[in-house]
């Protein structure tokens, strides 16, 4: 059997691979070649999903984990607390980009883009798919067997690490928070689907409403900017009232000090981490 290191070793190297791949073509090679933007994302695709994932499967060997566990139902009350916990996440990273945004380091957002039929099939169907299956579940199959609280914790790192070179630094909070709602609602239920459904729910309110209602009016963007942080602020104060409670219904210690040392001492982790700083540095030079 492998050790608990080499099974976490294997998984974030894997990854780094499997992104590294997509990397060099997206941050390295396509920028050179200025081909049609269409046949860019394709052959992008292609790296990740074909190339990269296979490199994935290869070296972090996703089969031999855990076998399925008997699937749970989310009660109705904690599925809506766990919607209303992806405004908070949408509501610190507004608080952290424009903290950032005033201290001059970053800078103001991009526009956001126009919907098409192709982005909206990305944001709604095939990238909640894909990255669910790459981070909760075929992670899960790798880290489960270790705890809980190292699955939760390293799924979730190395999901927010991963956007930072596309999306930038404050979605790596952002992300990461997401990660840990995800990867906590798939802990406790394991059903596939229903991750997926709350990825797809996210990309719905935090970008394809958003970007829908910038093209009727400033104003009703503004509005609906709003409501996201009131239902964040929403979220995040039934979080607080009920963190005592929450922690005591959980028998695991998730977040104890043996899982942050895991983490913080895991040679793959730190590749994964320099291989992603080395990438925004190229990309932004």
């Amino acid at each position: 059997m492998k050790s608990t290191r080499n099974v976490l070793e294997n998984a974030v190297l894997g990854l780094a691979a499997m992104f590294g791949c997509y990397w060099l073509w997206a941050v390295l090679l396509a920028p050179r070649l200025q081909w049609p933007v269409m046949t860019e994302k394709l052959i992008g695709l292609a790296c990740l999903y074909g190339i990269g994932f296979g490199l994935f499967l290869l070296i972090g060997k996703p089969g031999e984990g855990e076998p399925q566990r008997q699937k749970k139902l989310l009660p109705l009350k904690t599925g809506a607390f766990c919607v209303l916990l992806q405004f908070t996440a949408i509501m610190l990273m507004s608080l952290v980009n424009n903290l950032l945004n005033a201290v001059g380091l970053i800078k103001q957002p991009a526009a956001l883009e126009s919907t098409t039929p192709y982005m909206l099939f990305m944001l709604l169907v095939f990238n909640p798919v894909m990255e669910e299956l790459v981070f909760r579940k075929l992670l899960g199959r790798l880290l489960l067997p270790l705890g809980n609280g190292v699955y939760l914790l390293v799924s979730a790192f190395c999901f927010g690490v991963v956007h930072a070179v596309s999306l930038g630094i404050p979605q790596v909070l952002y992300t990461f928070l997401l990660g840990l709602i995800w990867g906590w609602v798939y802990l406790k239920t394991g059903r596939f689907r229903l991750v997926v459904l709350l990825h797809s729910l996210s990309n719905l309110f935090g970008s394809v409403i958003l970007q829908a209602l910038m093209g009727i009016s400033e104003m009703a963007a503004g509005l609906y900017g709003m409501l996201m942080m009131v239902l964040g602020a929403i979220g995040l104060s039934l979080l607080i009232a009920n963190r005592k409670k929450i922690i005591a219904r959980e028998k695991d210690n998730l977040f104890g000090a043996g899982e942050w040392r895991m983490l913080l001492t895991a040679p793959g982790i730190w590749v994964y981490l320099l291989l992603t700083v080395c990438m925004m540095v190229l990309k932004a030079w």
